[in-house]
This record gives C-alpha cells, sequence and structure tokens, in this order.
C-alpha cells in the first residue's frame, strides 16, 4: 500500500469509478456534517492563495471488475466524505447551470458534470457514474445523476443532502 498527498479533483479526475463494497455502511451523512464541509470548501476559497483544508484520508484498492477502459476502485476509507464531495459538485453544478453565472468553459456545468462526476466515453451505464454506492444509496445516486428511474425507496440520505448543500450554496452564492 501507497500513501500520498492529492487534491480531491486530482483524485476524480479521469476514467474511474469509486466502488463502495458491501460491507461499508449506508450513506449516512446528515446536515451538519454537509454544512460543515461547506464551511470548510469556504474558509479555504476566502483563504490566501495556495491555502489547503485537509479533508481526511481516502483509501481504496483496485479491482477485478470492470472494463478494459474504466478501472474501478474499492473505497476501504473516506466512503463518506467522497459522497458529500460529488454530492456538493452536482451542486454547484446545478447552482451553475440555474443562475446561469459566467464562467471559462472549463468550469461550466457541462465541464463539471463531464470532468468530475461520470465517465462520459463509457457505454455501460453502472460504469457512467465516478461512484457507485451501495443499494438504496446508489439508486438514488443514479436518478439523481444520471436520469435513471426514481427509487421507490424513501430509505436514503443522498437526496435529503444534495438539496441540503443546493439550499447551502443557493444561500452563501
Amino acid at each position: 500500500m501507497q500513501a500520498r498527498e492529492t487534491q480531491l479533483l486530482t483524485l476524480l479526475v479521469g476514467q474511474h469509478q469509486f466502488v463502495i463494497p458491501v460491507f461499508q455502511r449506508d450513506y449516512s451523512w446528515g446536515g451538519d456534517e454537509c454544512e460543515h464541509l461547506v464551511d470548510d470548501v469556504l474558509a479555504v476559497a476566502d483563504g490566501p492563495d495556495g491555502a489547503i483544508h485537509f479533508l481526511g484520508s481516502a483509501v481504496w484498492v483496485g479491482s477485478e471488475s470492470g472494463d478494459a477502459v474504466l478501472q474501478q476502485r474499492l473505497v476501504i476509507d473516506g466512503q463518506q466524505r467522497l459522497t458529500t464531495c460529488l454530492l456538493l459538485l452536482m451542486a454547484l453544478r446545478d447552482h451553475l447551470k440555474q443562475s446561469r453565472a459566467q464562467v471559462a468553459p472549463a468550469d461550466s456545468p457541462d465541464a463539471l458534470h463531464n470532468r468530475y462526476l461520470v465517465n462520459p466515453y463509457v457505454d455501460k451505464p453502472e460504469l457512467r457514474s465516478k461512484l457507485q454506492l451501495r443499494r438504496v444509496d446508489n439508486e438514488w445516486l443514479q436518478h439523481l445523476l444520471l436520469e435513471a428511474p426514481e427509487p421507490k425507496d424513501r430509505q436514503s440520505q443522498v437526496p435529503a443532502n444534495l438539496a441540503y448543500l443546493r439550499g447551502l450554496i443557493a444561500e452563501k452564492d
């Protein structure tokens, strides 16, 4: 095992998928954790150039699954933070789209979506998302990210936290 320092967005770029294995717990962060993460991100953004925030560790191992073009990574530690960061990127994408803010093409909603949230060149629907959660959490993520059918089961923090993060971004603009 190797440890190295990297930035979240660097971690998300490229053709791969983070997979939450069956032995991990469901996504369980609530509003307090989401707000704390947003406050940390804003503190770094308002800080001096080069300011960083230690998000915590993310531990994964390569998987034998996937296909020739896409490596799957089984997440051993960091799934709550990773999931919330992806939801935050989704909320930011949606805010930029709705507000029609003038941003550089590289920061457009479509660019954020295709660079950090999905694997745009993958044909298999189950491999399109950069993150594959467990059970109903994954059904909700696929619905909200890729417009898959809406799950009947409402027992997931994914839609509630995405809505909460959208509200926080709109409030803090």
